[in-house]
């Protein structure tokens, strides 16, 4: 008979969001033979769990910081291990030259070296990329100007230069 894989623990910290999202998990590899024991953690504790080595799996989110394709290539870097970022401990040569070189490079050059680390590293798989936040917004048709961008997310849009913004109703009139 075949030996069953053993059970893998998911870290992930507790809450209505975070809770969801590793009962989906577990249910999806659960689906697959992979039984899964589900470990809530305050986000304090699973950092912690997660600089150590500790989780066989893990979930975390993170939003960017700063508007730049490295600030999430950048911890793929094995020089980033543990709680520097990279907390899966992943390790690609290729993927370290082509970071350090995107960060002396301009324009379509370091375009063309960031596309092939993030190919990569999707290739390799050190993570499984779950989802990725949207923004809605409902604007009426007499606002023009107001430039949401891609660090402007959920409900924040404090990135928004509100003095470009102007009110202009289409009948001429005063805006509400």
């Amino acid at each position: 008979p075949e030996t069953p894989p053993p059970t893998m623990t998911l870290f992930f910290t507790v809450g209505a969001s975070g809770n969801l999202i590793a009962q989906a998990v577990q249910s999806d590899l659960r689906k697959v033979g992979i039984p899964v024991r589900l470990q809530p953690l305050d986000r304090g504790a699973l950092l912690k769990a997660t600089h150590d080595g500790e989780p066989d799996l893990f979930r975390l989110s993170w939003i960017a910081d700063f508007p730049d394709a490295d600030n999430f290539l950048g911890i793929f870097h094995s020089a980033r291990h543990g709680s520097a970022g990279n907390r899966v401990r992943y390790s690609n040569p290729r993927v370290d030259d082509l970071i350090l070189r995107s960060r002396r490079s301009f324009g379509p050059e370091r375009l063309a070296l960031i596309r092939q680390a993030e190919k990569i590293i999707v290739e390799d798989a050190p993570w499984i990329f779950l989802m990725h936040g949207r923004t809605n917004l409902l604007v009426k048709p007499y606002v023009r100007n107001l430039r949401i961008g891609p660090m402007d997310v959920g409900t924040s849009v404090n990135r928004v230069d509100f003095h470009a913004v102007s009110f202009a109703p289409p009948d001429g009139g005063t805006p509400p």
